[in-house]
């Protein structure tokens, strides 16, 4: 981030339009000037550095902030969406894919994070498991945190 003229342009520029759009009533903007709007901005900021001033470190922050204020406008909009760790979980994990695709770096465990964020967030609420699968298939999946436990330990302490 030698150069910083694209995120501080960028970020004048989103202030500037979040901070103004109360006072012209913007109607579309203006509930958004708070914090919400202000993490957006920021994420934005940081993508626009990161494309523009081919900065590929900064994708990961950018898409955290963007993806934390998207999940906090959603809630603004719908009252009745949870927010919830695996939520988060998987924003994580999809930032990591982006940046190390960007990078060309190995991809394998950001994709790890990212399926196990996803059957936390389907664990509970899938029913249609119990329904097709027997029920001795059902008893050794209820133990797969033990599997994941021994399979993390085996890379940890693995030597190459």
């Amino acid at each position: 981030m030698l150069r910083q003229k694209y995120f501080l342009g960028t970020l004048l520029i989103g202030f500037g339009i979040l901070f103004l759009s109360p006072l012209i009533q913007l109607t579309l903007i203006s509930p958004f000037s708070d914090w919400r709007g202000i993490l957006f901005v920021l994420g934005i900021s940081f993508l626009t550095q990161a494309i523009l001033g081919k900065d590929t470190y900064l994708y990961f922050p950018s898409l955290i902030l963007i993806g934390i204020s998207l999940i906090f406008i959603l809630r603004h909009f719908d009252s009745s969406w949870v927010i919830s760790g695996p939520k988060f979980m998987f924003l994580i994990g999809s930032a990591y894919i982006f940046q190390n695709y960007k990078q060309r770096i190995s991809i394998l465990s950001p994709i790890v994070l990212t399926v196990f964020s996803l059957i936390l967030l389907f664990y509970k609420q899938n029913t249609f498991i119990s329904l097709s699968i027997d029920q001795n298939v059902i008893i050794y999946f209820k133990y797969w945190p033990v599997v994941a436990l021994i399979i993390g330990l085996f890379i940890i302490i693995k030597k190459r």
